[in-house]
Parts: C-alpha cells; sequence; structure tokens
C-alpha cells in the first residue's frame, strides 16, 4: 500500500496516513447514491470562512495603515522646536505651544481611530486562526481521499475500447470527475492557507507598528515635548530627549 502511494507523487505518508488511506479505498462503494467520498464539511467551518470573510470585507489594514500614514502627517505639526532669544521675545514659545495643542488634539482622535481598527483587526486574527487550522484539517483529509481515489481508478478503471458503452450510468467516469474536482478543492485550499500565513504576518506586523507608536513612543514624546514647552526648552538634555523620542516615534511609525 506504501509503494502504491508513493507512486502518486503526493509526498510521504506516515503509517497512520497510510491505514486511513486504506480505509478509505476499503470504503468506496459506487453503487452508493448519492455517493459523500470527499464531501464532508462541518458546518463550523463554514461559519468561520463567513466570519472571516466579513472581516476581511471591511479592509481593516486598509483603514489602520491609513490612519498610521495621517498621523504621521500631523506628526511634523507638533515637532517640538527650541525657539532663540529672539524668537522668545517675538512669542514664538506661546505659537509654538498652540501649534503643539492642535496638533496634539489631531493626533489623539487619530490615535483613538486607530485603537477601534486595531481592535477589530485582532478579531479578525483569532478568526485568521480558525480558518487556517480548519484548512489544514480539510487538507490533510482531502489529501487522503485523492490519493484513496487515485489508487481506486488505477485498480478499476476499465481499459481503454474502440467500443462506445451503452451504459447511461458509468459510475466511473462520475468517480473521476468527483476526484478531479477534488484535487482543484485541494489545491485551492493548499493556496489559501499560504494566503492566510501571508496576510497573517502583515497584520500582525502592522498591529506591532501601531501599538508600540501608540503606546510606548508617543506617550515618551509626548510627556518630554510638553515638559519642554513647560519649562520654556531652557536645557539642551531636554532638548535632546524631545528629539529622540520624536525621531524614534516617526521612524517606527513609517
Amino acid at each position: 500500500m506504501k509503494n502504491e502511494l508513493q507512486t502518486l507523487q503526493m509526498g510521504d505518508f506516515t503509517d497512520a496516513e497510510v491505514a486511513k488511506c486504506e480505509r478509505l479505498l476499503n470504503s468506496i462503494n459506487l453503487e452508493q447514491l448519492p455517493h459523500q467520498f470527499g464531501l464532508s464539511r462541518s458546518k463550523q467551518a463554514q461559519q468561520n470562512f463567513e466570519g472571516l470573510t466579513g472581516l476581511l470585507a471591511e479592509s481593516l489594514d486598509n483603514r489602520l495603515g491609513s490612519l498610521i500614514t495621517e498621523l504621521l502627517k500631523q506628526l511634523p505639526n507638533a515637532s517640538p522646536e527650541n525657539p532663540n532669544w529672539l524668537q522668545r521675545q517675538l512669542g514664538q514659545t506661546l505659537v509654538n505651544s498652540l501649534r503643539y495643542e492642535n496638533a496634539k488634539k489631531r493626533i489623539d482622535r487619530l490615535l483613538q481611530e486607530g485603537e477601534v481598527a486595531a481592535t477589530r483587526l485582532e478579531q479578525q486574527l483569532s478568526e485568521m486562526v480558525k480558518q487556517q487550522t480548519q484548512l489544514k484539517l480539510e487538507v490533510a483529509q482531502l489529501r487522503l481521499h485523492v490519493a484513496a481515489g487515485r489508487l481506486y481508478l488505477q485498480r478499476h478503471l476499465p481499459p481503454a475500447t474502440d467500443t462506445e458503452s451503452l451504459d447511461f450510468d458509468k459510475p466511473i467516469e462520475r468517480f473521476a470527475r468527483r476526484l478531479t474536482n477534488l484535487t482543484a478543492l485541494l489545491a485551492s485550499h493548499e493556496m489559501t492557507a499560504t494566503q492566510l500565513d501571508l496576510v497573517y504576518a502583515q497584520t500582525v506586523n502592522l498591529l506591532e507598528r501601531f501599538y508600540e507608536s501608540s503606546r510606548v513612543l508617543f506617550p515618551i514624546w509626548q510627556e518630554h515635548a510638553l515638559a519642554l514647552l513647560l519649562n520654556g526648552g531652557n536645557t539642551a538634555v531636554k532638548i535632546r530627549l524631545v528629539q529622540y523620542a520624536f525621531n524614534a516615534l516617526v521612524k517606527k511609525s513609517s
């Protein structure tokens, strides 16, 4: 049995898979109508798929990406600047303070919207994990069904003849068509699983960028910038701290 499976060029099979494949092969009965070989799919699998499809349709990753882009546009307006003596005499400190407060309000709004989108993206990740788990299970099952079906055809497919059969019911041909469709479904599942892995990795990276920016780097920069404004920016250490925090925030968000 294992040697026969190797001729199918479908990869290696474990002893447990060989045993399952043999049971599937022995269960094939083309006289049974309708024949359910390879057609089983749970309602839960369909629900998982529909839930994930609904979340993907919201384009949450694009929404969060757009918010990050808009956040980057607003950051220069809140970039801390240290006015020189003349600028301070002309009231530049007040101008900087007002500009900072206006930019801060816009940035706070963007961060709040980003938190909402990020929460929905986390739900999407959860649904993706469910779908990935289900797909891997279905791929494993379909692979065994396709292997068993191919072995069945190898053993039972009648030799080709020039005489056309008058039989209207051709179980072997129906089963061969079924097997072709199952093979296409297997390839589709494998491609979808690969795409989900890619989207999952991209989504995790996007969330990591947003959360580190919004919950770590932004508060650091915000507090240093506020201290700089409150104290008139009269120390080089404070200025360097603000500039470092600002540059780190821009770099991580980009």
